[in-house]
């Protein structure tokens, strides 16, 4: 037994110090990650400080002007957090917005404006692992996270306020004197109070991203204006020639405007480039339509929002400094002749006496110190009406003795102010108290023939009191637009021209936002 238990022993010992000398050693025991970057791929690789540095690029070199891009650009360079990616990349709310931003091109407005091109793109890449040197996956991640938020708040401004600003579109045009190059100041062609963004509107758009629910803001902001989708119904059809397309998506523009407009039952409305005034009496139905003229291309007719007033006859008046320094001044001065067949004086502005126009030489005239006045009446250029509305431009509705000019079809031929074919008609209708001796007294005024047994017995009387003025009370509201697109009241679309040129520079401006 002992020989057995001996030699068992002397096996095992001889098998431990054989398996001792064939022992295998742990290969991996000193491997660290710096051995992995061989193999490791850098354009699959999240920096979070890269992803800044792409975003704060397309920024600056962005050169953004508009409201609502300098906000986006703001919020990005104040480094606040991301809002559409994380460290898992992106999450479907990219599709939902991209769902909407591809209807954009029904309303007139090119995919490439609200970016729709590039976040597609980069969300493809990004979920196909599609990079390259040029894309790498933070680039990918830097598109989508700031286009997107430029997207939203381009789409949903857009469309609530208008993707053009009318104020720096039409008040950026004409300078004040054309003739001096160093002129910086620009005349003021749009005037009528328009919503636009501004912080606190952003913020919610910014608010509705982290919540989730900005659709919703896309919803608010859509544009429900009747007209407004009847031309987006036209544009959208098929065989629309390239004009007709370009004249509806300009005037959706106009139309996602949103003017501050005052309801009530009457009202007038002109349309500047149809060269028409229309007056609407929504309670009783009566409808009243003629012709205008307006200023010329040199001195447009702004586009305003104001209220009727009142109405005086047989006006005075007195020459804007313009046309006495620019047509008076270096044509007639010292010239009694012409002063005496326009019946119209001199005053000098200090004193508020009467000067011998012999006397006035075009320097003087020139300086400001003197006022030019054209007598009331017959001639007056003025006519013998004119509709006072508070405006910044000194322009109003009057009737004119040059009656010709209303047989033209381009009636762009004035200062600014709108001349009317039918000033005595819009008076009658404007007339809140149309009682017959009221009209009759508007005749009697106006050397026409009274037309009731009570007017003919007031115009023999000597000494009768003439009506100078007829005050408008409620004052009747007053809107100057320019559409080269609407719908009629039965829905069919009307064009017109385009005497200004504005459709070319609201399309540019929206084709290069």
């Amino acid at each position: 037994m002992k020989f057995i238990g001996g030699t068992v022993a002397f096996f095992l010992l001889v098998l431990l110090v054989s398996c001792k000398k064939h022992e295998i050693s742990y290969p991996y025991k000193n491997l660290e990650y710096s051995y992995y970057d061989t193999i490791r791929n850098k354009r699959f690789v999240v920096s979070n400080k890269k992803v800044q540095w792409y975003i704060d690029s397309m920024r600056i070199a962005a050169h953004d002007t508009a409201f609502v891009d300098l906000y986006v650009d703001k919020y990005y360079a104040a480094r606040k957090p991301y809002l559409w990616i994380d460290t898992k990349g992106t999450d479907n709310r990219i599709d939902s917005l991209n769902v909407r931003l591809k209807t954009v091109i029904f309303d007139g407005i090119n995919l490439s404006t609200v970016f729709y091109p590039y976040i597609k793109d980069a969300l493809e890449r990004l979920r196909n692992f599609d990079f390259d040197d040029s894309h790498d996956i933070n680039l990918c991640l830097a598109k989508i996270e700031y286009f997107s938020t430029k997207a939203l708040a381009r789409y949903a401004s857009g469309m609530r306020f208008g993707f053009v600003n009318p104020y720096k579109l039409y008040n950026r045009l004409d300078l004040v004197n054309d003739d001096d190059s160093l002129c910086t100041d620009y005349r003021t062609l749009y005037d009528a109070q328009t919503e636009t963004p501004g912080k606190k509107y952003m913020e919610e758009v910014i608010n509705s991203i982290v919540s989730g629910e900005f659709i919703k803001v896309i919803d608010k902001a859509a544009c429900r204006n009747e007209k407004y989708l009847i031309l987006r119904s036209e544009y959208s059809k098929a065989g629309i020639g390239i004009n007709k397309k370009r004249m509806l998506a300009a005037n959706m523009e106009r139309y996602r405007w949103r003017r501050s407009e005052t309801k009530t039952e009457k009202y007038v409305w002109i349309n500047l480039p149809e060269f028409v005034l229309r007056a609407t009496d929504e309670e009783s139905g009566e409808e009243l339509e003629m012709k205008i003229c307006e200023g010329s291309v040199k001195h447009k007719t702004p586009q305003l929002t104001s209220n009727i007033e009142r109405l005086e006859l047989n006006p005075v008046w007195t020459v804007p400094q313009s046309i006495i320094s620019k047509e008076i001044a270096p044509k007639h001065a010292e010239d009694e002749g012409y002063f005496e067949r326009n019946k119209m004086m001199i005053i000098e502005k200090a004193s508020g006496e009467e000067v011998d126009v012999s006397t006035v030489s075009a320097e003087m005239l020139k300086s400001g110190k003197y006022k030019v006045v054209q007598s009331k009446g017959e001639g007056n250029a003025l006519g013998r009406m004119i509709f006072r509305f508070k405006n910044n431009f000194s322009i109003f509705l009057h009737d004119t003795p040059n009656r010709d000019a209303f047989n033209r079809p381009f009636r762009a031929v004035s200062h600014g102010c709108i001349r009317l074919e039918k000033p005595f008609e819009l008076a009658v209708f404007l007339l809140d108290d149309k009682a017959p001796l009221v009209i009759d007294k508007m005749r009697i005024a106006l050397d026409m023939p009274p037309e009731t047994e009570e007017g003919m017995k007031l115009a023999e009387k000597e000494n009768h009191p003439v009506m100078g003025v007829k005050s408008f009370k409620p004052a009747i509201p007053l809107y100057i637009t320019y559409l080269t697109a609407y719908p009629d009241k039965n829905g069919n679309i009307v064009y017109t021209q385009d005497p200004y040129g504005y459709d070319d520079k609201i399309m540019s401006l929206l084709h290069n936002y």
